[in-house]
């Protein structure tokens, strides 16, 4: 059961990841192999976990398997979430591409409104907010384009500032 003070919502500062995992099956929403599906979203928790990113949902739809990840909500708030956020889906293209995957992922960093939805017995944590949806939107690009990772310029600005050092390609 959720403590009733867990049920406020606010609007944060979130860096906010869809990752879309691809050829796991013959078409985009097809699974062939359920122990292949599992190893990779395993290794998708393995890289929230190490980058301590929150992995919110997984979703397996008619647009295929995708998870939203987010850095900068309760529990896995810090000064590097935009940072954090972008090492997670780069590690993460990198190693599922190595066991044949395909990796795409959208990332944005803004202010969004995050809530728990649903009751005290039953509640997922979520985010709702334009910064949301074009997170969605960068992803479905970036798999278009055959990328494995689009971001906005406020999550580059806000990662360099955790890093200066980093480099980012232009799309």
């Amino acid at each position: 059961r959720l403590k009733s003070s867990l049920l406020t919502a606010e609007h944060r500062v979130v860096s906010c990841a869809f990752l879309q995992l691809g050829g796991l099956g013959a078409g985009l929403c097809d699974i062939g192999s359920a122990e292949a599906a599992q190893e990779a979203l395993l290794t998708v928790q393995r890289a929230a976990a190490a980058f301590k990113v929150a992995l919110l949902r997984t979703i397996v739809d008619d647009k295929g398997v995708r998870c939203l990840l987010a850095g900068g909500v309760p529990g896995f708030a810090a000064e590097d979430d935009a940072w954090r956020a972008v090492s997670l889906c780069a590690a993460c293209a990198e190693e599922l591409h190595a066991s044949g995957l395909r990796v795409s992922s959208g990332l944005t960093t803004g202010r969004m409104f995050c809530a728990y939805a649903g009751s005290e017995l039953r509640a997922e944590y979520t985010l709702h907010g334009k910064v949301v949806n074009a997170a969605a939107r960068m992803m479905s690009h970036a798999a278009s384009k055959g990328s494995p990772l689009l971001i906005d310029a406020a999550t580059r600005d806000a990662a360099l500032l955790a890093r200066p050092d980093a480099r980012f390609e232009s799309a």
